[in-house]
C-alpha cells in the first residue's frame, strides 16, 4: 500500500473516529453487548453516517448539495476500491457484507474472488492461475480508467474549497 493510501486511510478513520470520542455511550451499553457497543458488532451503517456527517459539514453544502453530490462520491470510492483491488475488504462490502445481504460484485470483486477461488483449489493448474491473475489485472486497469474519468466528473460538480477537501481525503488528485 502506498504512503499516499495510507495517510488517505488514517486521515478517513480519524474523519469518522474523532466525533465518536465526544459522545455518551449509547444507553444499555454494557459490556459485550449489542452491535456497536464495547465488544460487539461495529455499526457499519453507524459509522458510515457519521463519516458522511462530516464531510457534509467540511463541504459546507445542503441537502440538496448533498443529494447531487453523493453518488458521484460513491462512484469514486467504489473504484478506487477497485482500481487497488480491495473491493471485498470494505466495511462491510462483498458477500453477506452488510446484514448479512447479498450485494452485487464489482467486476474487480468478480475477479479477486475467481483468483481467490484459484488459488485455493488444489486442482488448479499455473494456467489458470495465470489467466485469473491477468484478468484480475486487466479488470484493475480499466477501473483505474473509470476512476480517472469520475474522478473528473466529481471534480467538475465542486468548487475549488471543495476540491481541496477531496484532495486531503485522498479521493481526488
Amino acid at each position: 500500500m502506498s504512503s499516499k493510501m495510507l495517510s488517505a486511510m488514517v486521515v478517513l478513520i480519524a474523519c469518522v473516529a474523532a466525533p465518536a470520542f465526544g459522545q455518551a455511550p449509547p444507553a444499555g451499553g454494557g459490556q459485550g453487548g449489542g452491535q456497536g457497543g464495547p465488544g460487539g458488532r461495529p455499526d457499519f451503517a453507524q459509522m458510515r453516517k457519521m463519516f458522511e456527517d462530516r464531510m457534509k459539514q467540511q463541504l459546507e453544502v445542503t441537502d440538496e448539495q448533498w443529494t447531487a453530490l453523493q453518488p458521484k462520491i460513491e462512484k469514486v470510492q467504489q473504484l478506487q476500491r477497485d482500481a487497488q483491488g480491495r473491493g471485498m475488504f470494505g466495511f462491510g462490502r462483498g458477500p453477506g457484507g452488510q446484514g448479512g445481504q447479498d450485494q452485487q460484485l464489482s467486476p474487480v470483486q468478480e475477479k479477486v474472488k475467481a483468483l481467490q477461488d484459484a488459488v485455493a483449489s488444489p486442482d488448479a493448474t499455473p494456467d489458470d492461475v495465470k489467466a485469473k491473475l491477468d484478468a484480475l489485472r486487466q479488470a484493475k486497469a480499466k477501473a483505474r480508467e473509470e476512476l480517472a474519468k469520475a474522478q473528473d466528473d466529481l471534480r467538475g460538480a465542486i468548487n475549488l474549497k471543495q476540491e481541496a477537501v477531496f484532495v486531503v481525503m485522498g479521493m481526488l488528485d
